[in-house]
């Protein structure tokens, strides 16, 4: 046979070869990629299904009318239990968004892996676009955990607001049976408190309001003190200055500004709730998914 002969039938065979290892190659990548896509909508599928709970806790405001604290008749145990309420749903949602981040971040690593494989080479659009999708929800619900972060600084401070309160409740109850030298005791975990509060009123995102309102308390706490030293010393005059000190420090704290507390949560909190909400519109989802 002419060499020519030999070359083309060698050709042909070697494209044969080429063609049928060409093929499996490209099978086995599909169905890699297959596989691979399976598992990102697997994850992102898992996640989406806390997104309407945690974009309503984001949207939340905590909301102390029915404590009446600015009122004639304040309900401290009320406060507590509304703040304790509205914590652990912060903890809740806070624990489900790491949790996801970990999932989603986890996929994001294997996306990356094996997007730039030679597996990867007929499905570079499929990999890209799972990948864009995996990494809008990590910035939504990053987002979100920010949000959430800042929360737990304010619970934080709430709680230990709650703490004085109860304390202030304390002295007062014993204050009101004559017992002014067990109420003035009882200031030791007052001023304990009150210096708790101060300190965590000073904190990044306390808002303003409640600083305004911690201090105003600060200066009720003292002039009661002021009052049940007066009141103990058989002094008339000082326990008449402290009187009216007190009047003016409750007429204060009942112009608390409930309105602008709103306004100054939710002005906070926009930026990354908008930024959540465009995350998940990326990530091919919506708030009613």
């Amino acid at each position: 046979m002419p060499t020519a002969a030999w070359v083309a039938i060698a050709a042909a065979v070697l494209l044969v070869l080429v063609g049928v290892g060409g093929g499996a190659f490209a099978v086995a990548s599909f169905t890699s990629a297959s596989a691979d896509h399976q598992a990102a909508v697997k994850v992102l599928e898992q996640v989406r299904v806390h997104n309407n709970d945690i974009d309503a806790q984001l949207k939340a405001v905590p909301n102390f009318d029915s404590a009446n604290l600015t009122g004639d008749n304040p309900d401290f145990a009320k406060f507590r239990s509304d703040m304790q309420a509205y914590g652990s749903k912060v903890t809740a949602s806070s624990d489900t968004v790491k949790a996801d981040l970990s999932r989603l971040r986890a996929e994001d690593k294997v996306l990356k892996q094996r997007s730039g494989s030679p597996q990867a080479l007929f499905s570079r659009g499929q990999y890209a676009n799972d990948r864009h999708r995996v990494e809008s929800l990590i910035d939504s619900f990053d987002a979100a955990g920010t949000v959430f972060g800042i929360m737990q600084t304010q619970i934080d401070f709430f709680a230990k607001f709650a703490d004085g309160l109860n304390n202030f409740q304390l002295v007062f109850a014993r204050a009101d049976r004559n017992d002014y030298a067990g109420a003035l005791a009882a200031y030791q975990q007052l001023d304990s408190s009150m210096q708790a509060i101060t300190g965590a009123a000073t904190g990044q995102y306390i808002p303003p309001q409640f600083k305004s309102f911690a201090a105003g308390f600060k200066t009720l706490s003292d002039d009661f003190k002021g009052l049940l030293q007066a009141i103990q010393a058989g002094d008339d005059a000082a326990s008449q200055a402290s009187a009216d000190k007190l009047k003016a420090d409750a007429t204060a704290l009942q112009s608390f500004d409930d309105a602008g507390f709103q306004k100054y949560e939710q002005d906070l909190v926009t930026p990354y709730r908008t930024r959540y909400e465009k995350g998940l519109k990326a990530a091919g989802f919506t708030l009613t998914d």
